[in-house]
């Protein structure tokens, strides 16, 4: 009796006629084909005709329709190339963000999707994920790179005891663009935030789901969420401009007077938070009769900077099929984008020779290393990386000690530093190297794409041979204005460039120069 009714909420859940928000019914057909044969289950309108069933049978195919879902995630969507999405470094670029109280990732997938393939940047709340389904959120979208946290971050939860989902925040970028964002690790599992760096200021954007009234009458979950938004704040305000996003379970404009609306209130006013201009007045959620405007993109410029983030233009989304109770917010605004590089460390890594290690000196010092070490609690993500992170210091700490090793006699060639018109040839060479791979590497040369391609290509290869060529010249009149003044320096610059010197001067020429100086 029990199976049978969790079976029944189950269908009028999952398989209940005209549900949005599933898209893999042709997998299961082709999973599941041999099981409704026997079952005589046909298809129609985009879901399973069990009206012909029997129970005992209903409930099989129910059961096995719910552990297909549970543990085969939905294959990644891609979506089709959009000029709309082309980034130009260093040139001003459009970049369209959303935020979205998706109300459960599971079943509002469809929607998701859409937003997806519009925007750049998508921000959403109440995911409803915990920590070990976190990679279906991660492996959802191909194009996309998923930075999520869940409720139960600091305490996972066993997937044998699941309780019904709630909370949770996410942001997704596109992975094209991915050398323009840092994860940030500021915040906790209601605010995250990442660094979009540009050519100017660098812009922090936060991504936050604040407490609800419903759940905190004395209001002090949401000041302490507040709390650790300043702090963010606190941080980047000097550097940064700053963008926040998401559901903040509070108002602007709301009839009545409300307590969490003022604290809301006072803080944007406190820290200089503002509404963009021109920003749409009505309501983000429904529920019945009740309707308010609770989800915003909000904006703070730099500290001691006038200007704000240009001509962001905010709308509210009501179009598509969404099963959600709030509307996304969308935003558009113009950036120069540019890549942010990571410095690589230039020592080398040698290999250990553990034989001329002195292994009774390592147990010393490893044992000093490690005895006054305190781990937080090993059961949290947080503190098994902690932990891993000291020990591994503690033995590298140890060993230097331990083995002081030699350096090597070979360093890295520094980097060569490209000229503004070559680094902007490179450019949309990649650029234009992308769109063509996008559309399936046409070979053929009358293909707009492949010209595209093959036209960025010889300009990048005509840049750099100019650029080789003036610098060849430079140093050829280098060595002759050395050759006139000082003796050594020629003979210096004779021998580091002795093969680039033979492509302009004749074996003669060098013979008689070097005579002449012989005989001052």
């Amino acid at each position: 009796m029990t199976i049978i009714t969790s079976t029944a909420k189950f269908e009028t859940t999952v398989d209940q006629p005209g549900r949005i928000g599933y898209r893999n019914t042709a997998e299961e057909i082709s999973v599941y084909q041999p099981l409704a044969e026997i079952l005589k289950v046909t298809e129609r309108d985009d879901c399973y005709d069990k009206s012909e069933m029997a129970d005992p049978f209903r409930i099989i195919y129910g059961l096995l329709l719910f552990i297909q879902r549970s543990n085969i995630p939905p294959g990644p969507r891609y979506s089709t190339p959009c000029d709309k999405n082309d980034i130009t470094l260093g040139k001003s670029s459009p970049l369209r963000i959303v935020s979205f109280n998706i109300k459960g990732f599971n079943s509002n997938k469809n929607y998701f999707d859409e937003l997806l393939d519009k925007h750049d940047i998508v921000l959403i709340q109440e995911h409803w994920l915990f920590n070990y389904e976190k990679e279906l959120l991660k492996q959802h979208h191909s194009d996309f790179i998923t930075f999520s946290r869940q409720i139960d971050d600091n305490e996972p939860l066993s997937p044998i005891s699941r309780p019904r989902g709630h909370g949770g925040i996410a942001i997704l970028y596109r992975k094209s663009m991915s050398t323009m964002f840092s994860q940030l690790p500021d915040g906790d599992n209601r605010i995250q935030a990442i660094e979009i760096s540009t050519t100017k200021d660098p812009i922090c954007l936060i991504n936050v789901y604040l407490p609800s009234r419903g759940t905190d009458k004395g209001h002090d979950a949401y000041r302490a969420a507040l709390d650790i938004l300043k702090e963010l704040l606190l941080k980047y305000q000097r550097t940064h401009s700053i963008i926040i996003a998401g559901d903040f379970n509070a108002s602007f404009h709301r009839q009545y007077k409300d307590t969490q609306d003022e604290l809301f209130k006072n803080f944007c006013k406190e820290n200089q938070i503002v509404l963009p201009s021109n920003y749409p007045i009505d309501h983000t959620y429904h529920q019945g009769d009740s309707k308010s405007q609770i989800d915003y993109i909000l904006t703070k410029s730099r500290e001691n900077d006038d200007e704000s983030t240009e001509y962001m233009q905010v709308k509210i989304l009501r179009e598509g099929h969404n099963t959600s109770d709030h509307y996304p917010v969308s935003a558009e605004f113009s950036v120069r984008l540019q890549t942010a590089q990571k410095q690589l460390n230039g020592d080398i890594v040698t290999k250990i020779n553990w034989e001329k290690v002195d292994k009774t000196s390592y147990e010393q010092n490893l044992k000093e290393e490690l005895k006054d070490r305190k781990y937080l609690n090993m059961r949290t993500p947080y503190g098994i990386e902690q932990a891993t992170n000291q020990l591994i210091s503690g033995l590298t700490n140890a060993l230097n000690l331990s083995y002081p090793r030699r350096k090597s006699k070979f360093s890295r060639k520094k980097k060569i530093s490209w000229s503004p018109q070559l680094a902007k040839a490179v450019g949309l060479s990649k650029k234009a190297f992308y769109l063509w791979k996008k559309v399936g590497s046409p070979p053929s040369k009358n293909n707009i794409y492949n010209l595209k391609r093959l036209e960025t290509k010889r300009s990048v290869r005509s840049i750099q041979r100019q650029q080789t060529a003036d610098k060849r010249i430079k140093l050829h009149e280098e060595i002759m204005m050395a050759s006139d003044r000082d003796k050594d320096l020629f003979f210096d610059l004779l021998k580091l460039n002795g093969l680039l010197l033979l492509i302009s001067h004749t074996p003669l020429e060098l013979k008689k120069k070097k005579h002449q100086l012989q005989m001052r």
